[in-house]
């Protein structure tokens, strides 16, 4: 009783240190979106609600993560528990065996032992049976002469200490039985104590294991409730109507978000993988499930949308170029944009028939593109390039954009193709314009 009692507190504690997001993740936003709030902000204002909607998410995906680890380590602790239960099972089966064998073989060598007693009590009351005509006397008297006489009460005497010498053996043998029964008993009541402790131990486990992956499933809506709310209120800013100039007054962004979330990296920067042929390969594949969204990492501009492909494409398929993209990158946009007064280009390929966004300026979070496997691809992954161009803020954008139109800049940004992009990486050149390894600025 006192140990659940224990289990109980335990959990009202724990209850009680629970991050508080689990009891306020229904809190309501007051809507602010009032007339006197114009464009630039609407966008600030829900950038930052998208923020605070993001780290609400992410804690409730770290809480998550911590309580199913607590859930493993109860659920690790339940089977070593079980493990001593079934080692401790046998060994009480086997002294229960053990004990009925005594008791069964104590009770046939008391048997044995009354039916002695009743032997030689049978043959006292036959002795005592007449006054006159006692049988052992007329044995006695039988007897031919003295010699004979002494002879046949020596006898009787030797027959009633062999039968003494076998009660006697009995009762020894009775008794050592009984004291190994007892031993025997006091074994079996301490295995079926550790037994019963295991098993309540057992019990508290299962309570807390149980605790814990009900936390973990309500920090999972938490996270869900969350990820909705930053994804509605994405869906309410892309519907903002806002220019080039409108980004400009916007606040600057310090970060990139992650394009495609979820991926994997399936070949880095600037070779394949050994197993791939470990060519040259200038950008970051991140695969994942064919029409998964892709979305823009930062506030920024689409310069070039280039959507004339198939979703499926083939090794060596050439398809891309038709939109002002480049021959074999499929489905294809390009994209610039300012982070942390740093310009940069990145280029998104392979992308899914009919997804990729038109051009135009669009915000951080903002879908832009889907998942495809257009162009030169054997399974569905976005290929990211990424440029570093020079330093500046959002209102040098035009003239990035205007270098590209004029044919300042080439598709590459000036970065060349194969080998030549090799000597153009930024930590070989120095230099704008130069590339980058994506993975080392997109989470």
């Amino acid at each position: 009783m006192i140990k659940k009692i224990i289990t109980l507190l335990m959990v009202v504690l724990l209850m009680l240190g629970l991050n508080t997001s689990i009891f306020n993740y229904h809190k309501a936003y007051a809507d602010d979106d009032d007339e006197d709030c114009n464009t630039i902000c609407k966008i600030n204002r829900s950038r930052q609600k998208q923020q605070e909607y993001k780290e609400a998410m992410e804690a409730a995906m770290k809480d998550r993560e911590a309580y199913m680890a607590l859930a493993s380590q109860f659920a690790n602790k339940i089977e070593e528990l079980e493990a001593q239960i079934a080692e401790i099972t046998p060994q009480i089966e086997e002294l229960t065996i053990k004990i009925e064998e005594l008791v069964i073989s104590i009770e046939e060598k008391q048997k044995l032992v009354d039916e002695l007693e009743e032997r030689v009590l049978s043959r006292m009351v036959d002795a005592q049976g007449t006054m006159h005509f006692n049988p052992y006397l007329d044995f006695l008297l039988g007897a031919n002469g003295f010699s004979d006489m002494l002879r046949r009460m020596y006898g009787i005497e030797a027959i009633n200490s062999k039968e003494e010498a076998d009660r006697n053996e009995l009762s020894n043998i009775i008794e050592a039985l009984s004291n190994e029964k007892a031993e025997l008993d006091v074994t079996k009541e301490e295995l079926e104590d550790k037994k019963t402790e295991l098993q309540l131990a057992q019990e508290e486990a299962e309570v807390m294991k149980s605790y814990y992956v009900d936390a973990a499933k309500e920090a999972d809506e938490i996270a869900d409730y969350y990820r909705n709310q930053m994804e509605s209120e994405i869906r309410l800013q892309t519907s903002i109507e806002f220019d080039l100039d409108d980004l400009f007054k916007a606040d600057p962004l310090t970060g990139f978000s992650s394009p495609v979330p979820g991926s994997s990296i399936s070949a880095n920067f600037p070779y394949y993988p050994v197993s791939f042929g470990g060519g040259i390969h200038l950008g970051v594949d991140y695969a994942a499930k064919i029409g998964a969204y892709i979305y823009a990492p930062a506030d920024g501009v689409i310069i070039i949308s280039d959507d004339n492909c198939g979703t499926y494409g083939y090794l060596g398929n050439s398809c891309g170029g038709a939109g002002g993209g480049v021959s074999y990158g499929g489905n294809q946009l390009y994209f610039l944009c300012s982070v942390n007064g740093t310009i940069y280009a990145l280029t998104f390929s392979h992308l899914y028939s009919g997804s990729v966004h038109e051009v135009g300026v669009v915000l951080q979070g903002t879908p832009i593109a889907r998942v495809g496997s257009s162009g030169n691809s054997t399974g569905p992954h976005c290929h990211i390039e990424m440029y570093f161009l020079g330093y500046g803020e959002n209102e040098d954008l035009p003239d990035y954009i205007s270098r590209l139109n004029s044919g300042s800049y080439s598709l590459s940004f000036n970065c060349g193709w194969g080998a030549a992009g090799l000597e153009t990486i930024c930590a070989n050149k120095g230099s704008a314009p130069c590339r980058l390894n994506g993975a080392d600025y997109l989470p």
